[in-house]
């Protein structure tokens, strides 16, 4: 029993640090670890339907409606709980999750959190908004059934460790937003004030701008898959130990262990290291795009009168959508702005990948962690897929890089 809840430590830990691949019982306990994604999406549905709602059935529907104080208030307090609510919700799920885990239960809460997600949330939707039951039925056991894949291909543990490890840096965004990216910022509002711009954006069709940010998108991802191979490799064939001081496992299934020998990555492994460090750099990227259009959406609101933005565009202003939600804010500043935030990103990820100063901040920490990982890898797997230690068990606190 204490060597099977040794184990159950040994695959969390992975888990919460990106590495579903190293463990060996990928589809154990699936029902109970896709309980925080069935949250996340459970109430996103239930605080996004509100907002289509007071969206009205037209433009002059919606403009009546923030004309109300109140109602303004509610509006885009409810846009807030949108963004907020359903990752708090999934994140006090993952700390229930954990225990459960290791714990060997929460089958019951499990299956009524399916049930819900499953068969309450339709009905509710079909009383209080008179949708097709039927769609939303299958809408809603669809989402389940890629919740579950995902789940079981390790798709939650990357994308929640890229979400942690891009969070604990957002100090380091800071000052290289502050100290190393002022020329970016100039170039980008000079590039804000150009005509041309707006012109370009206006011609775009919404999804002709989205298709035109999947593209930034898609080059700075190629651009971080031509290049972490290469750091894996050097990472992995360095030696055949990796140096691993004690207080950087302290607190772990693995504290106090011996250093073993240096076990051959497989495949899936490799590619689930260099999933977590591409994954991770982007989402650092990500949140510079959305600082940069944050920005740029508030300078154009107080910079840049409505009446230059139609001269710039050269078409009457439309009303604004973001994620499909109506906001009081023109269309074109909302084009452009995406526009400006998505270069930002791609600049992003070429400098601190490349550049000494940046990279000393964002992506040496990232290969530390993948360092330590493997070292707990190696005695995972030299004892039989199973740690040697049962001390620290109750502490599981998968560091992140600092």
């Amino acid at each position: 029993m204490a060597s099977d809840h040794r184990t159950r430590a040994a695959e969390l830990w992975f888990r919460q640090r990106g590495l579903p691949s190293i463990t060996r019982r990928p589809l154990t306990r699936l029902a109970v670890r896709v309980v925080p994604a069935l949250v996340f999406f459970g109430l996103f549905d239930l605080l996004s339907d509100p907002l289509a709602v007071m969206d009205g059935q037209s433009d002059e529907d919606f403009y009546q409606l923030m004309d109300n104080d109140l109602l303004f208030a509610a509006y885009y307090l409810l846009l807030v709980g949108v963004v907020v609510i359903p990752v708090v919700g999934a994140w006090l799920a993952t700390l229930w999750l954990r225990g459960r885990v290791l714990a060997d239960d929460g089958k019951i809460t499990a299956g009524v959190a399916i049930a819900v997600f499953v068969g309450v949330i339709p009905v509710f939707n079909t009383v209080v908004y008179e949708s097709d039951p039927a769609f939303d039925f299958g809408y809603q056991f669809g989402l389940l059934v890629i919740s579950l894949a995902l789940t079981a291909c390790g798709a939650g543990s990357v994308f929640a460790w890229a979400l942690r490890s891009s969070l604990d840096q957002v100090r380091s965004l800071g000052r290289v937003t502050t100290r190393a990216l002022p020329l970016l910022l100039l170039f980008t509002v000079f590039g804000f004030l150009t005509n041309e711009i707006w012109q370009m954006s206006a011609l775009l069709t919404t999804t002709g701008m989205w298709w035109t940010v999947g593209l930034f998108a898609l080059v700075a991802a190629l651009f971080l898959l031509s290049m972490v191979p290469g750091e894996i490799s050097a990472l992995v064939e360095k030696s055949t130990h990796i140096e691993v001081a004690d207080h950087e496992l302290r607190g772990t299934p693995f504290d106090g262990a011996a250093e073993a020998e240096r076990v051959p990555l497989r495949r899936i492994e490799r590619a689930n290291l260099v999933l977590v460090l591409v994954f991770t750099h982007l989402l650092q990227a990500v949140f510079v795009s959305a600082v940069m259009y944050a920005f740029f959406i508030a300078f154009g609101s107080v910079a840049v009168k409505h009446e230059l933005m139609k001269t710039w565009s050269g078409r009457d202003l439309t009303s604004g959508h973001i994620l499909g939600v109506q906001v009081n804010v023109p269309g074109e500043l909302l084009q452009v702005s995406l526009f400006i935030a998505a270069f930002s990103a791609v600049y992003f990820v070429a400098s601190t990948a490349t550049d000494t100063l940046y990279r000393g901040q964002f992506f040496d920490p990232l290969t530390r962690h993948m360092a330590i990982s493997l070292a707990a890898r190696d005695i995972y797997l030299a004892d039989g897929s199973r740690p040697v230690t049962d001390r620290a068990m109750s502490t599981q606190r998968g560091s992140s890089p600092r």
